[in-house]
């Protein structure tokens, strides 16, 4: 989600960042290994299984106390009345809206996974870039200018309905949450009605942060994809047509060429093929 086509000059700097973030996720399996502690499950157990919700928050404690630079909060409450963990990344510390709309020079990001809680890559991926970003031992480009909000796992009740059969099409985990929230909701359909304090938070959020763009991960199940990370912007065909120009020309193909230039992968526009590749699909 992008700001108007008037603020664009503020978001030229983003698709370069956007490639470094992607690439600290995708190369941190090279990187020196971290404290076990500080280990995501799917590290733990080489990508069998995901984090329950108490993971995520011990996890995400475990962080807050060992780097100055993030701040652990919370976005608000489950429907079930779960916590749900907010860490705000940022080089110096940043603690509050207020002192983020201070802190000149340094745009809002907001990074969030799990919405559909079995699409589970996310919430353990921005854990570790979390990791990645507070405990590098030098400063992370990054936070030269930005102010990172992650929420590693927003549906944290549907996330506790773990099941082998939730996600039959998709390679791994072992088992995973559903897709809904404790509600029987789909979150990710949740934006205009606003029934689920999940999404309420999220929108709350926003109104408080102002964040520039919004990272909402997703993971495929069963796809079959030729590339290791897709990507889809603005859909809705009454958007800002600027918005909507300026994501598929420009901030989308930056992030293209430069994840490919850090990294020995290549990310694409989301879709399906059929399974003898003569069909493409988004």
């Amino acid at each position: 989600m992008l700001r108007p086509a008037a603020r664009f000059p503020r978001l030229a700097m983003l698709p370069t960042l956007a490639a470094l973030a992607l690439a600290a996720i995708a190369t941190s399996a090279a990187s020196a290994t971290p404290p076990a502690d500080l280990l995501t499950e799917a590290e733990r157990s080489d990508y069998r299984r995901t984090m329950t919700h108490a993971q995520v928050e011990e996890l995400s404690a475990a962080l807050a106390e060992r780097s100055d630079l993030i701040h652990l909060t919370r976005l608000g409450t489950s429907h079930e009345g779960r916590t749900l963990p907010l860490l705000i990344v940022a080089d110096p510390p940043v603690r509050t809206a207020a002192e983020a709309r201070a802190a000149r020079g340094r745009e809002v990001v907001l990074l969030f996974g799990n919405i559909h809680a079995g699409e589970v890559c996310g919430k353990e991926a921005l854990l570790m870039l979390a990791r990645e970003l507070g405990l590098a031992e030098e400063r992370p480009e990054l936070l030269e200018r930005l102010i990172i909000a992650i929420v590693p796992n927003l549906n944290a009740d549907g996330n506790e309905r773990f099941s082998p059969d939730n996600r039959p099409g998709q390679d791994g985990p072992e088992t995973m949450g559903q897709r809904a929230n404790a509600q029987g909701l789909d979150l990710n359909r949740d934006w205009v009605k606003l029934d689920s304090p999940e999404a309420r938070g999220i929108v709350r959020f926003m109104n408080e942060w102002d964040p520039v763009v919004i990272v909402d991960s997703h993971t495929t199940n069963g796809s079959r994809h030729e590339h290791v990370i897709t990507h889809q912007g603005p859909k809705h065909p009454a958007g800002d047509a600027a918005v909507i120009e300026f994501a598929r020309e420009r901030f989308l193909p930056a992030i293209d060429r430069r994840f490919a230039e850090a990294t020995p992968w290549e990310a694409f526009v989301y879709g399906n093929f059929n399974a003898d590749k003569t069909r493409w699909t988004t």
